[in-house]
């Protein structure tokens, strides 16, 4: 079971099915990480909300720019807003280095009911 926390707006997005993939550095934690795997999201701050999901698929990318291009703004969590809003978004939580260092994958999630 891997422990992923939310802030409360992408919580309740991928607990109710309106955001179907997860992003994040593909750092050590998220390398252990293999489709058919549990997933508990927990909602910040006090972590006491929760939420389980099985992963679906994990998908590679070379950056959250490349990821952009490539996945729906729908689907990752970001419905009517622009590409660049959501890059600034990843950015304010990992820096340039850390996405060159780690690349980004994207965890399709289907949530348990």
């Amino acid at each position: 079971m891997h422990i992923l926390k939310l802030m409360p707006i992408y919580f309740e997005k991928i607990r109710l099915g309106e955001k179907i993939y997860e992003l994040r550095l593909n750092d050590e934690k998220r390398q252990a990480m293999k489709i058919g795997d549990k997933i508990e999201f927990r909602k910040e701050p006090d972590h006491t909300e929760i939420c389980y999901a099985i992963i679906e698929d994990l998908i590679y990318f070379e950056s959250f720019n490349d990821m952009l291009d490539r996945l729906s703004l729908d689907e990752i969590g970001f419905k009517g807003q622009s590409k660049q809003e959501a890059f600034n978004l990843y950015r304010k939580i990992y820096s340039k280095e850390k996405e060159e260092k780690c690349k980004v994958v994207a965890i399709k999630v289907k949530v348990l009911n």
